[in-house]
C-alpha cells in the first residue's frame, strides 16, 4: 500500500511546531525532512520534539534542532522481509524507500509487517498507587486520572495502547477506585475493552497480577499507570517473541550530573579529581511484556513487585524505548509532563 508522501514529507524551512503539526494532522508519529530532490536528510519524531522542548528548543526554532540527521533509508525494491528485519533492529517505526536517485517514492511503517492479532496480547495497566509524593494532587484524585495537557494520565496510556491495536485491557485498582471505573466504565466509549482487577489490599505490580491469572492466557503487557510514552507496543511484543524472553523490560538511558568534584584514591592517596562527571544508567521504564507462565512465581495475596522476578532465573530481555518516554511519579516531573504535552499539542 503506497502512502500519499506529503504525510511525511518536509523540508528544511519547516519549524520545531510545523513538524509537529504535521505528524499530529496524519498521526503516523514522524516526519522526514528531504531536500529539492526529495532525498531523506534527517527524521523527527513527536518523541524526539517533545525531548528537544524538555531541552529548552522552542517551538519557532527550525525543525533541524529537533531532528536525527542521515535517516535509514532502503531501495525501493527491497523485500518485505528486508524491511521489517531492518526496523526491528534499528528499532524505529517507520522507513523510506528510495529509488535510483535516492528520492523518497514511500514510506513503510513497521505496524504494516508485524501479523499481530487485534487484542491478542492483554494490557494489565497498574492504576492502584496514591501517588503519595504527589502530595495534594492526590488526596481526591488517583495519580494516574491526574490531567495531563488537558487527559487524565491513563487516558493518554490508552490512546497508545490503542493505536497500537490492543483492545482487552485489565485496571488494576486500588486506592479511589471509583474514580477510574466512572470515567472509564466498560471502556466501550472509547473503543476498548475495560476489565477492572480490584486489590483488597495494596499487593505491588507483581501480586496484583495474581488476581487476574486466570484471564491472562497469551503473553501481555504491564504497564505503570504513572508513565507517558508513544513506545511502539507492537515492536516491543515483536522483540519479546522473536527472542523468546519469559519477560522483556523497556529500559531508557538516564544521565545523572554529579555537582561535585569526584575523588579518585589510593588508601588515603588522593590519585585524581574528576569534575562533575555525568553518569549513565540504564533505567526501568515501567512498561513489560511478559509469559503467562510467569504467573505461577507470584505467591497469593501477598505483595509482591513484579521486578523481584528477575531473581526467579527467567529469561529476561531489555526493550529500549527510544521514543517519548516520561515519568509523572513526583510532583517537577508532573508538571513539567503538563507543559511539554501541551506545548507539543497546541
Amino acid at each position: 500500500m503506497k502512502r500519499d508522501l506529503q504525510h511525511f514529507l518536509i523540508d528544511s524551512s519547516y519549524t520545531v511546531g510545523q513538524a509537529m503539526a504535521r505528524i499530529d494532522t496524519y498521526g503516523y508519529r514522524v516526519a522526514y525532512l528531504v531536500n529539492e530532490a526529495s532525498q531523506p536528510l534527517a527524521a523527527v519524531t513527536d518523541g524526539d520534539i517533545r525531548r528537544a522542548i524538555l531541552r529548552g528548543v522552542k517551538s519557532d526554532a527550525p525543525a533541524t534542532e529537533a531532528a536525527h540527521p542521515s535517516p535509514i533509508s532502503l531501495p525501493a525494491d527491497a523485500s518485505a522481509q528486508t524491511i521489517r528485519d531492518t526496523l526491528l533492529e534499528k528499532n524505529v517505526m517507520s522507513v523510506p524507500l528510495v529509488d535510483g536517485t535516492g528520492a523518497v517514492v514511500d514510506v513503510v511503517l513497521l505496524t504494516d509487517l508485524l501479523p499481530l492479532k487485534k487484542a491478542a496480547h492483554p494490557v494489565v495497566i497498574m492504576a492502584g498507587g496514591r501517588g503519595a509524593r504527589l502530595g495534594a494532587l492526590t488526596r481526591y484524585v488517583p495519580k494516574p486520572m491526574l490531567k495531563v495537557a488537558g487527559l487524565p494520565i491513563l487516558h493518554h496510556i490508552l490512546n497508545n495502547v490503542k493505536a497500537f491495536g490492543y483492545r482487552e485491557i485489565y485496571l488494576s485498582v486500588n486506592y479511589r477506585a471509583e474514580v477510574i471505573e466512572d470515567y472509564f466504565q466498560d471502556g466501550a466509549a472509547f473503543g476498548l475493552v475495560i476489565k477492572y482487577v480490584r486489590e483488597p489490599k495494596p499487593l505491588g505490580t507483581g501480586g496484583s497480577l495474581r488476581l487476574c491469572a486466570d484471564r491472562l492466557q497469551n503473553d501481555f503487557f504491564v504497564i505503570n499507570g504513572d508513565v507517558l510514552t508513544n513506545l511502539n507496543l507492537r515492536a516491543m511484543m515483536a522483540h519479546h517473541l522473536e527472542n523468546k524472553y519469559d519477560m522483556t523490560i523497556a529500559t531508557r538511558p538516564y544521565d545523572m550530573q554529579v555537582p561535585f568534584g569526584v575523588i579518585d584514591t589510593d588508601g588515603q592517596r588522593i590519585t585524581g579529581i574528576t569534575e562533575k562527571p555525568k553518569l549513565n544508567f540504564l533505567i526501568n521504564a515501567g512498561v513489560y511484556c511478559m509469559s503467562p507462565s510467569l504467573l505461577a512465581h507470584i505467591p497469593a495475596d501477598t505483595y509482591f513487585e513484579i521486578t523481584e522476578l528477575v531473581q526467579k532465573g527467567i529469561a529476561v530481555g531489555g526493550f529500549e524505548i527510544r521514543d517519548f518516554w516520561m515519568d509523572v511519579g513526583r510532583i517537577d516531573d508532573f508538571y513539567n509532563a503538563d507543559e511539554t504535552l501541551k506545548e507539543t499539542t497546541q
